[in-house]
Parts: structure tokens; sequence; C-alpha cells
């Protein structure tokens, strides 16, 4: 499980929704995770899930070693697998003999060093790998060597409810504390400032978004390396009044409400979580045609989608959806209805099942090999 911090990445978020729920199931469950001691390991382990810290840097050639003392110790049955490093760690030691079904799940766009591309494919395959979305499947494919036999699509899970819980005045009050007025039109992104998010797109489009919406106003949550250089582009472009940067938070729900449409600036994402959070509030998304948003954004059915970049476009959707109410509250609607096949109970069922099949696949590979 991904790097250390106290900013969770998509796939993280998922597993400490998803582990406890397996746990609960009768499986005995460890999360492993390669970086530093991460706040989401809490999250697990008031939920009895154990935990376990490699504390490596990225790339740590011993690794593998480290991760093999793990599984030395815990035995596991099955291991599932998530992020590049972890995925070629797993595979890996499947190489030298380490005895566990495995399970991958992709969740990359990346296009991978000619070195680590060719590493990727001499390692053993998996029993099953997962991909997030159709457009995680070319890269599982090409980049990681993937046998097309061994994957497919498996949609993560959203728990619209749990995220939806929060009180009918609390994205008043957000507003309130940034001195936005209660009936401005606002704008949101909620993402870690990281170079992949691109969040300075919507900085970026701020002056066109005035242009055409004078009293609007745009709220950015979320904290990086990046965030300064947003920062500083506001000013450049004289936009800082209007966009908001709140930096890291955990309230989410409370900034989505808040906002009276959510965008999602990131060029290539294969399963942003960003746009179920909108739908489960009721807010249409605005995003890019690229990755997997046109597998979560329906054009003018839950949003709207710009050519990857046509950021004119992109700005122009905004814009319409901030000055029409019946759009906005049509497109919420949608999303609203959208959301409600992404259960965490039907879900949770199914990776079971798959953890099942995998388990079997495993046994009988290792029974012919012999």
């Amino acid at each position: 499980m991904g790097y250390g911090g106290k900013v969770p990445h998509g796939m993280t978020t998922y597993l400490v929704i998803v582990l406890p729920l397996v746990r609960a199931a009768g499986h005995e469950v460890m999360a492993c995770f390669l970086r530093e001691p991460h706040d989401s390991a809490r999250d697990l382990e008031r939920q009895g899930v154990a935990t376990r810290f490699i504390n490596a840097r990225r790339y740590d050639p011993t690794i593998p070693f480290k991760v093999a003392q793990v599984i030395r110790e815990f035995k596991p049955d099955l291991v599932h697998a998530t992020q590049v490093q972890a995925v070629a760690v797993a595979r890996l030691l499947r190489g030298f003999g380490f005895r566990y079904s495995l399970l991958l799940h992709m969740h990359n766009l990346d296009v991978l060093p000619a070195p680590l591309r060719w590493a990727n494919h001499c390692l053993p395959q998996p029993e099953q790998a997962l991909c997030v979305s159709k457009a995680a499947m070319g890269p599982a494919i090409t980049e990681f060597g993937l046998a097309t036999r061994v994957v497919r699509v498996f949609y993560n899970a959203f728990d619209a409810a749990r995220f939806g819980a929060i009180g009918p005045e609390e994205g008043l009050q957000v507003r309130a504390e940034l001195g936005i007025p209660a009936q401005a039109p606002v704008v949101g992104r909620a993402a870690r400032f990281c170079l992949d998010k691109a969040n300075d797109r919507l900085v970026r489009v701020m002056p066109e978004i005035l242009r055409r919406v004078p009293d609007a106003h745009a709220i950015l949550a979320g904290d990086g390396e990046e965030r300064p250089g947003c920062e500083a582009l506001a000013r450049e472009l004289g936009v800082a009044e209007r966009t908001h940067f709140m930096g890291h938070r955990t309230d989410v729900a409370r900034i989505v409400d808040a906002c009276d449409v959510m965008t999602v600036t990131s060029p290539a994402d294969t399963y942003p979580y960003a746009a179920l959070e909108a739908y489960a509030l009721g807010k249409p998304v605005i995003g890019y045609r690229a990755g997997g948003m046109p597998e979560l954004v329906q054009h003018d059915v839950t949003g709207f989608l710009a050519e990857p970049d046509d950021h004119l476009a992109f700005a122009r959707f905004i814009a319409q959806c901030l000055v029409d109410r019946p759009l906005r509250e049509r497109l919420g609607a949608g999303g609203r209805e959208f959301v409600r096949r992404f259960t965490i109970e039907g879900h949770v069922r199914e990776l079971l099942d798959i953890y099942d099949r995998t388990l079997i696949a495993g046994r009988s590979g290792r029974a012919a090999a012999r």
C-alpha cells in the first residue's frame, strides 16, 4: 500500500474501506506499506486489520528482501498487490519460489522506462489482475507485460451514503469561513497538489470563468508540492481574491457541499474518486475526455467533458453550469443515480469471490508444476 504521509491516494482510500470488511468476512488480513508510517494505518488498526511498514525509500533495492521477511512471518495464502513497486515485488518473489496466489490491482496509466518495462515482461504472471477502469487495461498489458487472459475490469467501490452524511448547513459554513457569499457561484477541486492532478488547470481558466460569471469563486482543497506554484499563478493572473486554497482537509464532503460544480483536472486519471464524491452530493462534474473519465462522467447526463487540450471548453462548461441552476440540478440528479451502482457491499462480495477463484487457480497451478 502506497506512500507515507497524511494524504492518502485513491487506492489507499479504497483499501481502508474494503480491508476491514474482508476481515469481517472471516479472513486474516495484513496491510503492508512499502514506505514510511501512514495515517491510514490507524484507521485500519482500529478496525482490526494488522499493518506493517517496510519504511523504505522509493526504489530501495532492499525492499524485496524486507517484503520476503514479512511473507515468511505472515504466511499469506494470497497476496493482493497494488502500486507499481509493490506489483513488481510481489511478482518477483513468486519467481523465487514463494507459494502464494497472486492478485494484482492495476490503476496506472504510466509509460514505464524501457528497462523497467522489459523487466516487468520477464516477471511471472499473476492468477488474476484487476484494472480499476478500461483505461488501465492497456498499460497493464503493454507496460507491465500481463497476459490478456488474466486481466479484467473491476471498478472500485464507493460508499456514497457514508461520504454524504453531513448536515444541511455545512456547505454554507465552509463558504462563511472563506468569506464567500451564500449565493455566489462556486466551482471546486479537491485533490492532492501534484503534477499528475494538474490543479493549475482550474486556476488558469479562472480569468475566463470570471469573464463569463463575474461573481464566481473557486475553492481548491488539498496540499502538496505544487500548491505554492498554483497560489503564485493565481496572483499572477489576478484571480487570487476569488481563488481559495484550503490546504489539506479531512472534511472533503463539506467542501464539495460548498460548491455548485466540481472539477477533475487530471489529464489521465484512471479512476477519479473526486467524481463519485461530487455525485454523492448531487454536484455535476466537469473534466476532460481522457483516462478513465469517460467511464465515470456521462456527457450532458452527469457533467461535461472537454477534449484533452480544450481548456476554453472546460471553462465554458464550468460557467454554463454555474449560471444555469436547472442544468445543475438535472446533472446532479444524474450523478446521484450513477453513483448508486458503486455499493460497498456488492463490491466486497465480488472481491471475496475473486479471492476464492485466485486461490483455487494458484493451487491448481502449483499442483500442475510439481
